[in-house]
């Protein structure tokens, strides 16, 4: 649902008299527009490859620069183990899907700027800081709203200490939420909070409706929020400046209260404010939560011999919970006794690390940290998702592009079926839309936030049972063959997309409907029908 307006923008062919598009697109103008350079070029799927290399490695050189700064020795070994335990973390943290998901997606671009950000203040790149932010805001609105406050903090906790205020930094972050500001305006996410409250609560619930989560979902995040808490811990902030030391114990302690009180707000429905966090979708801070996460485990391991044992066991036992996590298609549910063997086996040797005061120098390796700050991260990634991104640890190539098969797919389909026509089909198949290029009356994916449209989308949901059915086992397969035509000509869509095996064929064509083409796919055939 994010490619077709950039698509639209490069073929105005593309997509005409879809209701959905023209009157409920994302507010990702800067994905639209990148979208647009890869149609127009024919490189779309080198044009995502290289977006995701990007979000890439700007998370990497954030976990490089924090781990350079609040670290002390091995730094190519804490920042591989950092970028290895990101791409193994569960794909979806409090209601966010995550870097460990290896997409081109906007939000997982801005939430890496806003890790960077944060890691360039750190590291004392104030005005590179402020510019990040910014970029942030272009890619994506709620991750550069983030951003821009994080910079916000900084201004303020400088100026309380030092009473000194940076005016170019300022003005960077001005402009920060200023984007943020005019991208909402131009494109509003939801006609009002009413609208968007429904939409968790219907719709997305696994994103923002979290009194529908399971327990173990719940004990992941708050297993990600401990480790980042422990960043606060006087070890690291004893290498830093008053203001970095400042600045870090608040952000962590903002952090973790942020999301933790999203998510019980929302959870116990606290008046007033459960709806607000659901109705601005805070859990969008998730992305910078989980980057977090694994700079706090790699340093806790790295630094073993310096920590007590009572962080030191916290940090291990957090690791184990938040990395198995089935409910949210965690890679490793199937590896339970493994986690929790690897756990004890860390316990065992800080066990044995204190018995023989055992210092940090003994880990360290001889290397030019100075030549390997942009690049060790980013290698780590770049390695590790591509081998670890699939399901069951299978190696390949992470998702950039469309399904090819399917794609093929619709483009026959496509070069039956007129642009500006509509298509009717059965909802769950959501892919019609994107691989055809053509409007269709309604699908379970392409869910308009508000307005005018979500009325509209509702009503056309209805026709077929409500969501729940429609997007569940049943729903279009249920309608009998006068239904069928009756909802796809209710919306002016004058072409029928079945499959061969639908026992309603021969009755559908008898009221009118004419079958014109038959493509097969895979074990399917599929039958496209037109009523004159």
């Amino acid at each position: 649902m994010l490619s077709p307006k950039g698509i639209q923008l490069s073929n105005p062919d593309a997509f005409v008299n879809d209701y959905f598009l023209q009157n409920a697109p994302q507010p990702h103008i800067a994905f639209d527009a990148i979208t647009y350079l890869g149609e127009r070029t024919g490189l779309l799927g080198f044009t995502y490859l290289a977006y995701w290399l990007v979000a890439l490695l700007a998370l990497s050189v954030a976990i490089s620069l924090m781990i350079l700064k609040l670290g002390k020795t091995n730094f190519i070994g804490t920042t591989t183990l950092a970028v290895v335990f990101l791409v193994l973390a569960p794909i979806s943290f409090l209601g966010t899907t995550t870097p460990a998901l290896a997409r081109a997606i906007p939000h997982v671009m801005g939430g890496s700027l806003a890790l960077l950000t944060i890691s360039l203040l750190i590291f004392g790149k104030v005005r590179w800081a402020g510019a990040v932010a910014f970029l942030a805001a272009v890619m994506h609105v709620q991750n550069g709203l983030i951003a821009a406050a994080v910079v916000l903090l900084w201004l303020i906790i400088t100026f309380v200490i030092n009473r000194s205020v940076d005016a170019i930094l300022v003005l960077e972050t001005v402009l920060a939420f200023a984007v943020v500001f005019a991208i909402l305006k131009l494109r509003p996410i939801a006609g009002n909070p009413e609208d968007f409250l429904f939409v968790c609560r219907e719709y997305i619930p696994y994103h923002c409706e979290a009194d529908t989560w399971v327990l173990d979902r719940l004990a992941t995040g708050i297993a990600g929020l401990t480790l980042v808490a422990l960043l606060a811990s006087s070890i690291f902030a004893e290498r830093l400046n008053k203001v970095t030391a400042t600045f870090v114990r608040v952000l962590v302690a903002g952090l973790v209260f942020a999301n933790l009180f999203v998510v019980f707000a929302d959870r116990y429905n606290v008046p007033v404010l459960g709806e607000l966090f659901q109705a601005t979708n805070a859990y969008r801070i998730g992305v910078l939560t989980v980057g977090l996460a694994s700079i706090s485990f790699a340093l806790h391991l790295s630094l073993i011999s310096s920590l007590s044992k009572k962080h030191f066991y916290v940090a291990v036992v957090s690791g184990v919970l938040f990395l198995n996590a089935p409910s949210d298609g965690g890679y490793l549910s199937n590896m339970k006794i493994g986690l929790l063997a690897v756990g004890l086996f860390l316990i065992l040797v800080k066990h044995a690390i204190d018995r023989k005061q055992i210092d940090d120098s003994q880990f360290s390796l001889p290397v030019s940290q100075s030549v390997v700050i942009p690049f060790t991260g980013f290698i780590a990634a770049t390695l590790s998702v591509l081998a670890l991104a699939g399901p069951s640890f299978t190696f390949g190539l992470p998702v950039l592009s469309f399904n090819s098969a399917r794609a093929d797919l619709g483009k026959q389909i496509a070069s039956v079926i007129p642009s500006g026509e509509t298509i009717a089909m059965d909802p769950k198949r959501n892919w019609v839309r994107l691989s055809t290029e053509r409007a269709v009356v309604v699908d379970c994916k392409y869910v308009p936030y508000g307005g005018p449209a979500l009325l509209e989308y509702r009503k056309r949901l209805d026709q077929l049972g409500g969501f729940g059915n429609t997007c569940g086992l049943k729903g279009f397969s249920e309608l009998k063959p006068i239904e069928v035509s009756e909802f796809a000509q209710k919306f002016d869509a004058n072409y029928l997309l079945l499959t061969a095996s639908d026992v309603r064929l021969d009755d559908i064509k008898e009221i009118g409907w004419d079958e014109i083409e038959r493509i097969p796919y895979s074990n399917t055939t599929f039958v496209i029908l037109r009523k004159e």
